[in-house]
């Protein structure tokens, strides 16, 4: 549920921006997630873009940061992780749908779906891992794309290599 990894540079950047409460540079990042608005964000972001011209990877920027100005919260659960205790404490099912949609979602989607999911933790106060959501996105159209399934494993649990072990093989 809790994977300690480096603080990625874009999210040390951000968690600046909240410490010094600078309410102008949040407020730009928020609105920058809405269609046609990215530009908000580039005099913030712009210099974590890649030098080579890399579309998803800036999107994966933008959303990040737009989604950090709406929870500014870092904590150390995954995204699913994070809903898992947003779900046990609101004793919810509709957190669970939600959640599926997102891991479905596209790469062009799933912006949408996070806004949505990182709206309830907001409400709820629970911090998430900014580093691992950024480290996602970048990677979210891969074949192998471990967030899906990491996240999957920290929302509905899973059984620890010991007891997977001792089931029988089918």
């Amino acid at each position: 549920m809790s994977h300690l990894q480096p603080t990625a540079p874009l999210v040390s950047h951000l968690l600046e921006l909240a410490q010094r409460d600078d309410r102008r540079a949040l407020a730009a990042l928020r609105r920058s997630l809405a269609p046609d608005c990215e530009a908000a964000a580039y005099p913030i972001v712009a210099r974590f873009f890649p030098r080579d011209r890399r579309p998803k990877i800036e999107r994966a920027i933008l959303t990040v940061a737009g989604l950090f100005a709406l929870h500014p919260l870092h904590g150390s659960c995954t995204l699913g992780g994070a809903l898992r205790r947003s779900t046990e404490k609101r004793r919810s099912q509709s957190i669970e749908s939600r959640f599926v949609a997102m891991l479905d979602a596209s790469f062009e989607d799933v912006g949408q779906h996070l806004r949505q999911l990182v709206a309830i933790l907001a409400t709820e106060g629970i911090g998430l891992d900014w580093s691992d959501l950024l480290r996602a996105l970048k990677n979210w159209d891969f074949d192998e794309n471990w967030a899906r399934r990491d996240w999957a494993k920290d929302f509905w649990g899973s059984v620890s290599e010991e007891n997977q072990e001792k089931e029988p093989q089918s």
